[in-house]
């Protein structure tokens, strides 16, 4: 039998390899030939001792299977290197947010990759791993995918997005638990109608939102109240619309469970009166408001829109209804400079938040911003997790000086205790 190691770097929930071990192991005849195994190692864990684990789960010629974001990938990669000098019959597949925009890069730059897979994973995967068991290496039919044939990459017709999500299986069901002590992850929808341009979820024509069933998100929230009451709801803004957010006010109504507590992500200038009485018997304890930028020639390059005096209304409606917020604000975004940066962190700040979040650009491959880095004279350095260095109006000299001002902001919104953080990254 062979071994299919899912390598999980600096997550709490290994959900997207969680699904996809779901996915192998709701197969028959893949039941039979695989044994599954997923490891999770923090981003600060040392490379060696984290390649002696694996070696110690797999076979000699096991599937090695990792997940490629923004805080893990550099790490992913050198690990890359070490598994396949220690195991050189592996066969190491990457898929991820960082490698689809840019499978050809990845295959070129990092010779230990064997195959790319591009967009979602879940039909892919499986057809995938079918060929490699037969020793069929004629990978050209399987779509979404990228790998090397004699010596050059090719790159497959893109894989169709799955429009009835249903079919995806639940991890939670097979038992994925968090990592550390937290929340468990979940998505009720996948894509996002707005196309802001530093944001990955519109990549691939996502644009339409693709739902799972309120059947199956109930069915899913069942599942993961018992693994944990907290629940971190990942999709691009859980407010998209009024209907569906009575959907899911309904879903947790029915569930009764007065600990059972949402945190979410939330577009500020759509909360109104009508939506927070649904938030609130969502149980929505804490939510993630982006903001980003308040200057409106910034707004204009990043395709964004905003609306302060529903912003405003929007966050005020939170705080009087007992919800706690974060307000996010993006600094070295093309168009702000340090003042500007300055006023949206004043601007946010003068509306009390619970915490303030303020992070550097990530210039992210496949957004708008990424592919418009000349137009906007954007620098930015791979290496530190496509953090940017400076653009045409935010010097680097202002882009350090706006990081060590939103520390200094940020220490004194920081709480005294982890009670408002319960959702934290591992590692």
């Amino acid at each position: 039998m062979r071994n299919c190691v899912f390598v999980n770097i600096g997550t709490s929930i290994p959900l997207a390899l969680g699904i996809l071990e779901a996915v192998i192991m709701r197969e028959p005849e893949l039941q039979n030939a695989l044994h599954c195994e997923l490891l999770s190692f923090r981003v600060a864990e040392d490379n060696l001792e984290i390649v002696k684990n694996i070696i110690k789960n797999s076979s000699q010629d096991p599937i090695i299977c990792l997940s490629l974001y923004i805080w893990n990938y550099t790490k992913t990669l050198e690990l890359c290197k070490l598994i396949k000098e220690k195991l050189p019959k592996s066969t190491i597949i990457v898929g991820g947010p960082i490698p689809t925009p840019i499978p050809a890069e990845i295959l070129n730059n990092h010779t230990a990759v064997d195959i790319v897979v591009v967009g979602e994973a879940e039909i892919t995967f499986v057809e995938l791993v079918k060929h490699i068991l037969e020793v069929n290496t004629d990978f050209a039919s399987i779509k979404g995918i990228a790998f090397r044939k004699n010596g050059k990459v090719v790159q497959t017709s893109p894989r169709e997005l799955i429009q009835d999500l249903d079919i995806v299986p639940s991890p939670y069901a097979r038992g994925l638990k968090p990592i550390v002590a937290g929340a468990s992850q979940f998505s009720s929808y996948r894509g996002c109608v707005y196309n802001c341009g530093y944001c990955l979820w519109p990549y691939g024509g996502s644009h339409k939102i693709r739902s799972y069933s309120y059947e199956r998100i109930e069915q899913e929230f069942r599942t993961m109240i018992d693994i944990s009451p907290k629940i971190f709801c990942t999709e691009a803004i859980f407010n998209i619309n009024k209907e569906r957010l009575r959907k899911m006010a309904e879903i947790v109504q029915r569930i009764g469970r007065k600990d059972l507590e949402l945190f979410v992500n939330l577009k500020g200038d759509l909360i109104d009166t009508e939506t927070i009485p649904y938030l609130k018997q969502c149980n929505v304890k804490r939510a993630e408001v982006g903001l980003q930028t308040t200057n409106p020639e910034t707004l204009k390059n990043i395709n964004r829109q905003l609306d302060e005096e529903k912003f405003i209304r929007g966050v005020k409606l939170l705080r009087e209804a007992g919800i706690r917020y974060t307000i996010d604000v993006i600094i070295g975004l093309p168009g702000d400079t340090f003042q500007t940066f300055k006023k949206t962190l004043d601007f946010a700040l003068d509306l009390k938040p619970s915490w303030t979040g303020t992070d550097v650009l990530r210039v992210l491959p496949g957004t708008y911003i990424y592919d418009n880095a000349k137009k906007f004279e954007i620098e930015f350095d791979k290496e530190k997790e496509y953090q940017v260095i400076k653009n045409y109006s935010f010097s680097e000299q202002e882009i350090t000086l706006a990081h060590r001002y939103s520390k200094m902001v940020w220490s004194k919104f920081r709480p005294r205790n982890n009670k408002f953080s319960w959702w934290v990254q591992n590692g």
